[in-house]
């Protein structure tokens, strides 16, 4: 079980980076492609050393009637974003942004499904209707059960499980994804900006003052949500999807990303990567998260694999001192 939910959260995020990367070559954007490759490369290293650790830990999963009410609460936090987003039309990012803010304050213990589920309901509602929502929040919940204990602590994890669940609902009907176009070049800074800040604030929200993953990523979302489209006319609601996608990344623990700054770091790259993935899977609940995830998982990778290549020729020195 934890195998099979290892393999499909890895192979989707990957997808999703190498499209992103050759999206960016096309448009001779080689800087930021080449980035992107880095991430992956960074993503690979994290693999093996998750996929070490579960060789040999042992998972104890919650007990059946716990697993219920927790599949329950995805598939209720995918439906009620949506609900919110289509019929009141406050927009998937508010709507997402309540929905973490609601459960983290009055259903703390199910905060964390609830939260994975609204990621599901932040589906465009022109490509899916309510019975395709529910669907992919089905399939969400059956995945975030099975993958518990999975590539714990790495922001955006919660989200990836929403993707699995949309991209495979839209895979299995007849409807199609709309490309959007890439965004102009003259916009990325601004994206950068934004999504350097959404991070570095919602992990100090997170971990620094102690309110919570969910809480800290809901309120940072929903506050781009409602405050980015009236500054921003044009591109308002994009940089408040750039806002929330990059919140995602502030939702790691500290043994993931150290502190605000590193998270900030990890936050524009996150920006970049959304910047060249708008014609991939576009409209699917939970892409934001994944991009969150691979980037958080590729900056941890990085980091172990370069502290690895500058430990081996100090301890070469030493030897030959000895």
């Amino acid at each position: 079980m934890r195998v099979f939910s290892f393999c499909i959260l890895s192979g989707f995020t990957v997808y999703l980076f190498i499209q992103s990367s050759y999206e960016a070559f096309l448009e001779s954007q080689y800087i930021a492609g080449v980035i992107i490759l880095l991430m992956v490369a960074g993503m690979i290293f994290s693999f093996s050393v998750e996929a070490m650790r579960i060789r040999k830990s042992k998972v104890s999963y919650n007990k059946h009637s716990k697993q219920f009410f927790v599949f329950i609460s995805v598939v209720v936090g995918g439906v009620l974003t949506y609900s919110v987003s289509a019929f009141l039309e406050t927009g998937p990012v508010v709507s997402a942004g309540l929905i973490g803010i609601l459960s983290a304050m009055f259903v703390k213990n199910y905060s964390v499904p609830l939260y994975c589920g609204a990621f599901v309901g932040m589906v465009c509602c022109q490509l899916f209707t309510l019975q395709m929502t529910i669907a992919a929040s089905v399939i969400a919940g059956l995945v975030f059960v099975a993958s518990e204990g999975v590539l714990d602590g790495y922001g955006g994890r919660l989200g990836t499980i929403a993707f699995i669940g949309a991209v495979v609902t839209v895979l299995s009907t007849k409807a199609t994804f709309v490309p959007d176009e890439l965004m102009y070049r003259d916009v990325l800074p601004v994206i950068l900006a934004y999504s350097s800040a959404a991070a570095g604030i919602t992990f100090f929200l997170s971990a620094n003052k102690k309110h919570g993953p969910v809480l800290a990523s809901g309120a940072v979302g929903m506050a781009g949500g409602i405050v980015l489209p009236a500054i921003h006319e044009a591109h308002g609601a994009m940089l408040a999807a750039v806002v929330i996608c990059a919140s995602f990344v502030g939702m790691s623990s500290v043994s993931k990303l150290k502190n605000s700054l590193h998270s900030a770091l990890a936050g524009s790259v996150a920006g970049l990567v959304f910047s060249f993935s708008a014609r991939i899977t576009t409209g699917a609940g939970g892409k934001l998260g994944t991009i969150a995830f691979g980037t958080v998982l590729g900056f941890f990778g990085l980091e172990k694999l370069f502290g690895k290549l500058i430990k081996r020729p100090e301890s070469s020195e030493d030897n030959d001192s000895v």
